[in-house]
């Protein structure tokens, strides 16, 4: 519309521009515009985190070629690469795109994108929060260690919400260590057994298991937290 060539100085009103690209980032003006979430006509990169709305908004949203795009950016160490995997997580509606989303953001252990991936979380397809999940244990951060204890998950996700919180509590122990000692007490106390046997190995590798939680686990009779006891005493983890 009018209105909106007005808006965006690098376009002219009375012309029939749509199909140009001024900020010559390989999308046509009437791409960038008319879309749920507009980008600049006028700037390549809109976002400014360094990488063209191309990549951005074509490549890591296309479900032809997402897959590749989303790999390259795993490997690129430049913050701008997270930001991007984020930003098409926060725009997408596909699960199948943010469920792979997700995958790349685990990968990178992006701190930063916590906040988008909390709110994949939230929503309402199964595998998409699965997802969630396990990105939020690889992150491994406090911050989503945090949203993993105050979560809730669906019933038929329990077994992947407790091996999330297990891989975060393990990483977060090195900026952490009390807020992993306290996640791994509560798996100790509520999960399931294997988990359980995990998170007592957990603490011994902390140096934060009592003699009694030893022992109660050593006279358990889940054959998962015997093992765990008898594997933390060859080891002298008690």
């Amino acid at each position: 519309s009018d209105s909106t060539e007005v808006f965006y100085t690098c376009l002219d009103p009375l012309v029939s521009d749509g199909h140009l690209d001024p900020d010559g980032d390989g999308l046509s003006n009437t791409n960038e515009v008319l879309r749920a979430n507009p980008i600049s006509p006028c700037i390549g990169d809109t976002d400014g985190d360094g990488l063209g709305d191309l990549v951005e908004q074509r490549l890591l949203l296309d479900p032809e070629m997402h897959f590749m795009a989303r790999i390259a950016l795993e490997g690129i160490l430049d913050p701008a690469g997270a930001r991007a995997l984020q930003g098409a997580l926060e725009q997408t509606t596909d699960a199948r795109l943010a469920v792979g989303l997700l995958s790349s953001l685990s990968e990178r252990r992006a701190v930063g994108a916590v906040p988008a991936v909390e709110a994949k979380l939230r929503g309402s397809d199964l595998e998409v929060q699965r997802a969630a999940l396990l990105a939020l244990g690889k992150i491994g951060s406090r911050e989503s260690l945090r949203v993993l204890e105050t979560t809730k998950p669906d019933q038929r996700l329990t077994s992947t919400w407790e091996e999330s919180l297990l891989i975060a509590a393990t990483r977060c122990a090195a900026t952490d260590r009390p807020a992993a000692a306290a996640t791994l007490r509560r798996l100790l106390a509520e999960a399931s057994p294997p988990t359980r046997g995990a998170a007592l190995v957990g603490l011994g590798n902390l140096g934060e298991l009592s003699a009694e939680d030893w022992h109660r686990a050593a006279a358990a009779p889940e054959k998962h937290l015997r093992e765990a006891a008898v594997a933390l005493s060859a080891s002298g983890g008690h």
